[in-house]
């Protein structure tokens, strides 16, 4: 079995195919350059450590997420408001959610811990679920870094098509539809993934 992979770190990668689905070792002495490197923080030897390992699921690139933030602020310029609120109602209006039924009395819990995850994480409470009482159904934004490739070229139009009718200069229709080519080439979606967890233990 032939495991790719992109890690550069000091580690070793091996299959297994029972319970364990994947194990890294990463030498003792190593722990906390590979901590440092794939968390951006110290090592701590009194914590454990997930690591995702999952079938890539293409996403937008860079430059374009780049390229949508230097329009968002001229468009917050343009409108007067703060580039945040910008965005939060560019994603809204992009229309990328996902409606969560959520037990009443848990709604509030839920809203707040899903807004941590980033600027534009936002919930909307859309009253009552028909068919499961006790239940009302969330409207679930989530921000553009968890934007697959076909996601961002619609988030991207947007913000292109408020900016020709602001009067703001965007780039060239063939500029755009080059970079568009470019994700269409680099960051096709996969259509199914699969996600195995196994902890890395100081011990």
């Amino acid at each position: 079995m032939e495991i790719k992979t992109k890690l550069t770190s000091p580690c070793t990668i091996v299959p297994l195919f029972k319970e364990t689905i994947l194990e890294i070792h990463i030498p003792n002495d190593r722990r906390g350059e590979v901590v440092k490197q794939w968390v951006d923080e110290p090592y701590n030897a009194d914590k454990e450590y997930d690591v995702i390992v999952r079938r890539a699921t293409k996403r937008r690139s860079l430059d374009a997420n780049a390229y949508a933030w230097v329009l968002i602020s001229k468009l917050a310029e343009k409108m007067r408001i703060p580039p945040k609120e910008a965005y939060r109602n560019i994603v809204a209006d992009t229309g990328f959610y996902t409606i969560v039924p959520i037990r009443e009395d848990a709604i509030e819990a839920w809203c707040r811990r899903w807004s941590m995850n980033g600027t534009a994480w936002m919930t909307e409470d859309m009253g009552e679920c028909r068919n499961t009482t006790g239940y009302h159904n969330v409207k679930c934004w989530h921000g553009s870094s968890a934007y697959t490739q076909k996601e961002m070229s619609a988030f991207l139009d947007l913000i292109i098509g408020e900016c020709n009718e602001l009067g703001i200069p965007t780039m060239r229709p063939q500029e755009i539809e080059e970079m568009k080519k470019a994700w269409k080439d680099l960051n096709e979606k996969v259509s199914s993934s699969t996600a195995a967890s196994t902890t890395l233990s100081a011990n």
